[in-house]
């Protein structure tokens, strides 16, 4: 998907789905992708991606991630297929980081320790 670009503008945002970006490919072809997560990474903002799919994916299945980065020029926002294999090694840290820091959130309880015992604790 080289030199893929699109206006921002392309998310669809549905109630039924999550957001969809849609790319075309060098034969043409629409090609959508999920939006898993927005994060920045020094100071840009990124999307991490994954190509939807109306097959079912089974628990134990690989999600193969794409980066995506968020360019603004004006009021116009481009969203560009990261393709440099050192920052896509970084963003996928920094994904992974940022995925760990999420369910993490979701375990602590609300006295602020993580799994907390305590019986009399109001979470």
């Amino acid at each position: 998907m080289s030199d893929d670009r699109l206006n921002i503008d392309e998310f669809e945002d549905d109630d039924e789905f999550e957001d969809i970006l849609t790319f075309t490919d060098a034969e043409g072809n629409d090609v959508d992708f999920n939006i898993i997560l927005p994060f920045e990474h020094k100071g840009k903002n990124y999307l991490a991606l994954a190509e939807a799919t109306s097959e079912t994916r089974e628990e134990d299945d690989i999600l193969e991630i794409m980066f995506a980065e968020i360019e603004y020029s004006g009021d116009v926002e481009t969203v560009t297929v990261v393709e440099d294999d050192t920052l896509i090694d970084e963003l996928d840290k920094t994904f992974a980081d940022r995925i760990t820091e999420i369910y993490d959130e979701d375990d602590e309880c609300d006295c602020g320790h993580h799994s907390c015992d305590d019986p009399n604790c109001k979470h």
